[in-house]
């Protein structure tokens, strides 16, 4: 396994003391902020963990080494990376949420926010989608934000780290950005599409309603013939064999898991066939 780390610096800004509950606290909300935004992030595959660094003086400062093992037997160059996009999307979390307010917000609308803000630096726009409107997340956030809000030597908040943008979180925000609109909310399923998916058939049947399998990023999916698209291909004439790849728009249903606090795929179906992408056939030689 490999060790990566990186600093994340949270000012709590005031006096140079705060009380013993407000700095558990607030621990305890960077601890489930920085645990929940990689368990997403990484899909299990890091375990992560926090080690807080010697206190300086003047503004109570807690500077934070966020470290990351990945879960794996052969060193990987992106396990170098991930620590640090890591600490990055925790303080982008930070700006979304004050941003908007510390609610929950559509896809679309986070995107926009995205694409219109050029601070907000990602290569997986979907995937902080899928981390801001996470009600873990946003919770541990606003109970960042509470905490400083019940010690009244506190002033404001500010997250750094290297090569990012510093967010700042002043006292006048504190009121608005702890109040718990949304703290009872469930999570829903979410629907996503891949415009441009390569399905490979593993197993088919030509019998209406039965199971197909395809390869899907090499990941075994089921879909059923009678999905309309797939249906009406074949009555149109359009002929298939294992080994075959179909490119396509398919819509991924995925479901909320409560235990694991975590999104993970469940329903697959085909909206459009785009192209087939046909198998070689071994000529025969007599």
């Amino acid at each position: 396994m490999n060790n990566n780390q990186n600093s994340l610096v949270v000012k709590l800004k005031g006096d140079s003391t705060i009380s013993v509950t407000t700095l558990i606290k607030t621990l305890e909300s960077y601890k489930k902020i920085t645990e929940q935004t990689s368990l997403i992030a990484s899909e299990g595959n890091y375990n992560t963990e926090i080690k807080v660094s010697a206190f300086k003086e003047g503004s109570f400062e807690i500077n934070f080494t966020i470290v990351t093992e990945i879960i794996a037997s052969i060193f990987s160059v992106d396990s170098i990376d991930y620590t640090k996009k890591l600490t990055e999307t925790i303080i982008l979390m930070f700006s979304l949420y004050k941003m908007l307010k510390g609610k929950k917000a559509s896809s679309e609308e986070i995107r926009q926010i995205i694409i219109n803000n050029p601070t907000f630096i990602t290569d997986n726009p979907n995937q902080i989608v899928n981390i801001y409107q996470n009600q873990a997340v946003r919770n541990g956030i606003r109970e960042a934000v509470q905490s400083a809000k019940e010690d009244t030597s506190v002033t404001g908040i500010t997250l750094s780290s290297d090569g990012c943008e510093t967010v700042e979180i002043t006292h006048d925000e504190f009121e608005e950005l702890s109040a718990t609109q949304d703290i009872k909310e469930t999570q829903t399923n979410r629907i996503s599409i891949d415009h441009n998916a390569l399905l490979t058939i593993v197993s088919l049947s030509f019998n209406k309603g039965d199971i197909w399998k395809f390869s899907y990023h090499n990941t075994k999916i089921p879909i059923k013939l009678s999905d309309d698209n797939l249906h009406k291909a074949i009555e149109n004439g359009m002929t298939f064999k294992k080994g075959d790849a179909l490119k396509v728009e398919l819509e991924i249903t995925s479901k909320w898991d409560e235990e694991k606090k975590i999104y993970y795929d469940d329903k697959y179906k085909i909206l459009r066939i785009i192209d087939t992408i046909h198998s070689p056939t071994q000529q025969k030689i007599f």
